[in-house]
């Protein structure tokens, strides 16, 4: 009786397997735009937001991901926009460069660069990425962020916060460049003016 459950239960197995998509490992490259290998970018399996198995590019912006079973993998290099795509598509990622932002800062009476303060960029769905210092030289932004359009809410010791909030529209390889025109503010405004 037992040995007939073991053969049953082999056959189940056996068939179960059969049943099962064959899969095989995912190899693949990662460049940019121009074809230039991308070293170090992660390659990984995705169950919902969940990484489950990652590999990293070699010099070559070479990869192998082991077999697996999920079928969304997504790829990662700082300075790229994320891609998401099927392990059938992997052979050859061209990934493109993420949009950048420069924000400067400056009295709006005098020109002059304001030494510190912070920007903040708001998207129109409610993220918001910041604080990001910024002085005299201005601040630029070069990861974390996606193309579209933003909202630019500043602040400075001694001037008015994003008494005028500036809207950008930031395109994907591109270098957005933002001055903000900032008014002191006034000696004689003191609580409850």
């Amino acid at each position: 009786m037992i040995a007939v459950r073991a053969r049953v239960l082999k056959v189940l197995l056996q068939a179960l397997v059969v049943a099962l998509p064959a899969t095989a490992d995912v190899v693949g490259s990662v460049s940019d735009e121009a074809g230039n290998p991308l070293v170090a970018a992660r390659v990984c399996y995705m169950h919902g937001s969940i990484e489950i198995d990652c590999a990293t590019t070699d010099a070559q912006g070479a990869f192998r991901l082991a077999d697996n079973p999920l079928n969304v993998v997504r790829v990662l290099a700082e300075g790229y926009m994320p891609q998401t795509i099927k392990p059938d598509q992997a052979a050859a990622i061209r990934l493109q460069k993420s949009p950048s932002l420069f924000v400067r800062l400056v009295e709006r009476r005098t020109g002059r660069a304001v030494g510190r303060g912070q920007i903040f960029v708001l998207y129109p769905d409610g993220k918001r990425k910041g604080p990001f210092p910024v002085n005299e030289a201005g601040v630029k932004i070069e990861r974390l962020l996606e193309p579209g359009m933003v909202v630019i809410e500043y602040e400075a010791v001694g001037f008015e916060s994003s008494a005028q909030p500036v809207s950008a529209r930031l395109t994907a390889g591109r270098e957005t460049t933002v001055e903000i025109e900032l008014a002191r503010l006034s000696a004689e405004a003191g609580p409850g003016s």
